[in-house]
């Protein structure tokens, strides 16, 4: 994995699960939905929290990551192994940006054993 600096890169939107970032089509943040989940409705009518489910899932805006991070502790999905789709979320970088400030943008590498 890597450990990037956040000096370096744009974070466009972020998931508290599998955001299914392929299947969205907001040419203005490519990986994003074309609106953002609102911290004053966070519970969706027949899908729950927003971000959190329903398939494909709303994004979340770069100003909320400490809420979804935190929201993700207390309600996210627990990792089971092996499993797909379990006890992860999902942050979409600007990639663009992200590779015109390499090699600076990655702070460190790590391996997961």
């Amino acid at each position: 994995g890597l450990v990037l600096d956040g000096a370096h890169v744009t974070l466009e939107c972020l998931f508290g699960i599998d955001g299914a970032s392929y299947v969205s089509d907001d040419a203005r943040r490519p990986g994003c939905t074309r609106t953002f989940c609102d911290r004053a409705q966070m519970q969706v009518p027949n899908v729950g929290l927003c971000g959190f489910a329903g398939y494909p899932p709303q994004a979340w805006g770069p100003a909320d990551l400490k809420l979804v991070l935190e929201t993700h502790r207390g309600h996210g999905a627990p990792y089971t192994a092996p499993a797909f789709h379990s006890g992860y979320n999902e942050l979409v970088l600007n990639a663009r940006k992200l590779n015109e400030q390499l090699p600076h943008a990655v702070s460190a590498f790590f391996l997961l054993r």
